[in-house]
C-alpha cells in the first residue's frame, strides 16, 4: 500500500524550503538573467535591476559581477535557466509532498553547492576580489563580509536540501 505524504502543515520545517526556493525562483529571472544574457552590468543602463544590482551590490562587494567573465556568465545562465525550473518543481514538491523531488533534490544540491564553493572562493580569494577591483570604476576595495553573507543562502540552502532529501520518500 502506498502511504501518502505528511500534510505540510506537519512538515513545518518545510516551508524554509518553500520560501527559499520561491525567492531563487525571482532572483533567478530577475538578476541572474541580467550577467548571463549580458557581456557586463552597465551603471548607466535603463534596466533598473541591472543599475541596482551594480551600485548596490556588485560596485560594493562582487566585481566579479561586474568584469562578468565567462565562468561568471555561464553560472548566471545556469542559474537563470536551468535551475529556474527545478526551483519552481521545488517548490510545488515541497507544497505537495513529492517525493519525487528527492533524486534531482540531491543532484541540485551537489552540483549548487560545489558550484558555489567555486565561484565563492573566486569572489573572495581571486585576483579580481584582491587587486584587480582597483583597474575598476570603484572607490573601495570590495566588502568580502557583505559578499560572503549574500552569497551564504545559495551555498546553505542547496547542502540543507541534501539533509532534507537523504531519506528515501523525504516526505512520508
Amino acid at each position: 500500500m502506498k502511504r501518502l505524504p505528511k500534510p505540510l502543515r506537519q512538515r513545518k520545517g518545510d516551508w524554509f524550503f518553500i520560501i527559499a526556493f520561491t525567492f531563487f525562483t525571482i532572483t533567478s529571472i530577475v538578476t541572474d538573467s541580467v550577467n548571463g544574457l549580458n557581456g557586463q552590468l552597465d551603471p548607466e543602463s535603463s534596466y533598473a535591476v541591472e543599475r541596482f544590482i551594480y551600485t548596490n551590490y556588485a560596485a560594493k562587494a562582487d566585481p566579479l559581477l561586474i568584469v562578468n567573465p565567462p565562468q561568471v556568465r555561464v553560472s548566471a545562465w545556469i542559474s537563470a535557466f536551468i535551475w529556474l525550473p527545478l526551483y519552481i518543481f521545488f517548490v510545488l514538491g515541497f507544497v505537495k509532498g513529492w517525493n519525487s523531488i528527492r533524486v534531482p533534490g540531491l543532484i541540485y544540491g551537489g552540483a549548487l553547492t560545489h558550484g558555489m564553493i567555486t565561484y565563492m572562493s573566486e569572489g573572495m580569494f581571486g585576483w579580481w576580489a584582491t587587486e584587480g577591483w582597483s583597474q575598476l570604476p570603484l572607490v573601495q576595495q570590495p566588502d568580502t563580509m557583505y559578499y560572503f553573507f549574500t552569497n551564504l543562502p545559495y551555498l546553505l540552502v542547496p547542502f540543507l536540501m541534501i539533509i532534507r532529501m537523504w531519506k528515501p520518500n523525504p516526505f512520508n
